[in-house]
């Protein structure tokens, strides 16, 4: 079986809420689990919209401050 190996990337829209930040935890702990086959986090800015227009942030750029917390 081929494993897919490669980048995440993550979207929410809303505001900051206890569910959106639980979610984000929750994507950012699995790809650190998986970090055999997933090789950086990417979030988009403003989600889709964010996603088509190339507004992305590197995650992994702080993983060290988010894995302490």
């Amino acid at each position: 079986m081929n494993i897919l190996k490669g980048n995440a990337i993550v979207g929410q829209s809303g505001g900051p809420t206890a569910a959106i930040n639980a979610t984000l935890s929750g994507v950012i702990r699995g790809a650190l689990a998986h970090s055999d086959v997933i090789g950086k986090i990417y979030g988009m800015k403003n989600g889709i919209e964010g996603l088509l227009e190339g507004r992305l942030i590197n995650l992994s750029c702080h993983l060290n401050i988010l894995t302490q917390l």
